[in-house]
């Protein structure tokens, strides 16, 4: 019954699935597409800038306006009153403190392409994973299937007298070694497919993954790494601090101060006037500290910034290096070591079969294949794995 319940799941999930996706292979453009549209993470970086772009508005901002009503014996023992209005402004900045903004929102901005960047490597890494997965589950499947008709044909040898129960033994420990590896790949090309679905954001699993998707890089310079989402935003970033000083400076000029009152003193309504003054920040030692230090972050953002780029040179001639080693595998494995391979399997299955050579010997010959693609797909596996980070570094 449990059976029957999992058959109706599966089939209700292929269903479901197949009617999102119309049955088509997710590629890996598809999959970005989906990752970037549906991210929670990315919609939260976007309105974050839009939250900056609403704050340009406040560049203009005045004080607030202060309203008084005093009623009393102010100058004499008659009862009067007198009303006040007062404004206090700013040293006219206005100019400076949009600049301010403006970069605040274009760090914003790079801090939306840098979770784009982030988000594009995890979808990459998951998706490249899956593939390989998907290659080494294939090449189990095959060998499950060799090891299945050795193990068929030791039984009818056995049977006959041709044979003994250790080659049938050996038989039987090799399917069923294939087997669990088989069963291990699969348990952890589902984990990679559930991580790929948050990734994506979807409730269902992709199941279908176009496994033709290779990643191949461009070519590149040294210069490439100045697209480097990091560097950018390391650069903003110390945009802003610098124009955070600029502001801060503005905190040693004068601010002013208007107002207006009407009164009645002695009786006497009417009385009014204007009244003019300014506030001059004689104790500014605090200030000065404050613009110090905020020159002193902004050395040390420089600084941070120098290692990081320093480093990312570092990493990417590494990078580099490592795909071109290990583009020479793929390319041996793909222009003789594949037919090689297949070759190896062929003539011992017709051998064994024809009993010109033992089980030992099968055996034996059956591994050096499946080395070979093992080492093969290693070689693959690492190569887009290299590539995946060399286009992160790089802003691609």
């Amino acid at each position: 019954m449990n059976n029957i319940f999992h058959i109706i799941s599966l089939v209700l999930a292929f269903g479901l699935f197949s009617s999102s996706y119309s049955q088509d292979a997710l590629t890996i453009e598809s999959a970005l597409q989906l990752a970037h549209t549906n991210s929670p993470g990315l919609k939260a970086a976007t309105l974050f800038v839009e939250k900056e772009k609403a704050l340009l508005k406040t560049n203009r901002s005045l004080d607030k306006t202060a309203f008084s009503y005093s009623l009393g014996q102010i100058n004499s023992d008659m009862v009067d009153y007198s009303i006040n209005v007062n404004q206090s402004f700013k040293f006219p900045a206005s100019g400076v403190r949009k600049q301010f903004l403006e970069a605040k929102v274009a760090a914003g901005e790079s801090n939306l392409e840098l979770a784009k960047s982030e988000l594009t490597r995890s979808v990459r890494i998951e998706f490249v994973a899956i593939i390989n997965l998907q290659k080494q589950l294939e090449l189990f499947e095959e060998q499950e299937g060799l090891y299945k008709k050795m193990l068929d044909l030791s039984t009818k040898k056995l049977l006959v007298g041709e044979s003994n129960i250790l080659e049938k033994t050996t038989a039987k420990s090799q399917f069923q070694k294939v087997q669990i590896a088989r069963k291990k790949i699969e348990m952890e090309l589902t984990t990679h497919k559930s991580n790929l679905s948050i990734l994506l954001y979807t409730e269902i699993q992709p199941l279908f993954i176009d496994a033709k998707t290779t990643l191949e890089l461009p070519l590149l310079d040294s210069s490439e790494i100045s697209k480097n989402p990091m560097l950018s935003f390391y650069q903003k970033t110390i945009a802003i601090k610098e124009k955070q000083v600029t502001v801060n400076k503005k905190e040693f000029f004068p601010d002013f101060k208007a107002g207006y009152f009407n009164q009645q003193i002695e009786g006497t309504q009417g009385l009014q006037g204007i009244q003019f003054g300014i506030a001059i920040p004689l104790f500014n030692r605090y200030q000065k500290a404050v613009v110090t230090a905020s020159k002193i972050e902004i050395e040390i953002a420089n600084q941070e910034m120098e290692n990081y780029r320093l480093t990312l040179y570092k990493m990417l001639q590494q990078q580099l290096q490592n795909c071109s080693k290990y583009y020479l595998e793929i390319d041996y494995y793909e222009t003789n070591g594949k037919a090689l391979a297949n070759q190896l399997i062929d003539l011992s299955n017709k051998a064994y079969n024809a009993g010109e050579i033992g089980y030992i010997e099968y055996v034996q010959s059956i591994k050096q294949a499946k080395q070979i693609k093992i080492s093969y797909l290693q070689s693959l596996q690492k190569h887009q794995a290299e590539t995946i980070e060399i286009l992160y570094l790089t802003g691609k």
